[in-house]
């Protein structure tokens, strides 16, 4: 299995729970399909290979899992479950997912060969792929200050049945298409905890250190929002 680079916990937030992953969705040929099939030892038209191990963070036990599916698009696009993603237009599908968990039980399980699933998907990549990021931590109240505080009074005639809003949602707009997001972030309290949602776009070499390419990335769309207040 790949040795995967494990980022640090981001400092000054004094975590209650941390989920980092990245994910891309790549279109091939029915040739290259053909390929990493066979490179990969993989029987069926559209299968899974994965894994979970478990890593340290800081101390703390964690989760790493990886994810690689195999899909061919032609004439059964019906057939598939595809409700984690849009396919690409093309003769077949793979989607690649990486993430890392703090959980009290991680877990040491293998479904099929990654080790060759993943050389042969990377080796027919370019150098550079777009892939997206989604960083999920639940955080003391106290030891952030976000850009907007919460929970926000609505008053007595704002919003009947509700006194306040304690959840936002802050978004950039791609300015060559405002209907899309080039990255957001929801900030949520509950009592003194706040979790923090970030969703972001990189482009990066689909190799080990991916996951701290995902995490600088989501960690530049926090500092835009929250600040830490002991100021790590």
């Amino acid at each position: 299995m790949p040795g995967f680079a494990i980022p640090e916990l981001p400092r000054g937030y004094d975590l209650q729970w941390f989920y980092l992953g990245i994910r891309g969705d790549f279109g091939f040929s029915a040739e290259d399909y053909e390929k990493i099939r066979r490179d990969a030892g993989i029987s069926k038209k559209n299968q899974h290979v994965g894994f979970t191990q478990t890593v340290d963070l800081a101390g703390r036990s964690a989760e790493l899992r990886g994810t690689i599916g195999v899909h061919d698009l032609r004439g059964i696009e019906a057939e598939l479950d595809l409700a984690a993603g849009e396919p690409p237009p093309t003769d077949a599908w793979v989607h690649y997912a990486l993430s890392v968990e703090l959980t009290s039980k991680p877990e040491e399980t293998t479904e099929g060969d990654w080790d060759a699933a993943y050389v042969a998907v990377r080796n027919l990549l370019p150098e550079r792929v777009p892939m997206s990021v989604i960083l999920r931590m639940s955080v003391p109240s106290g030891k952030i200050d976000p850009a907007v505080s919460l929970p926000i009074s609505l008053g007595k005639t704002a919003v009947s049945g509700f006194s306040e809003i304690r959840g936002v949602r802050l978004a950039e707009a791609d300015p060559d298409d405002p209907d899309e997001e080039l990255y957001s972030l929801i900030i949520d309290q509950s009592g003194d905890t706040t979790s923090i949602q970030v969703f972001a776009s990189v482009e990066t070499p689909c190799d080990e250190h991916v996951l701290l390419t995902a995490l600088d990335r989501a960690l530049a769309v926090t500092e835009l929002a929250i600040r830490k207040v002991n100021g790590e």
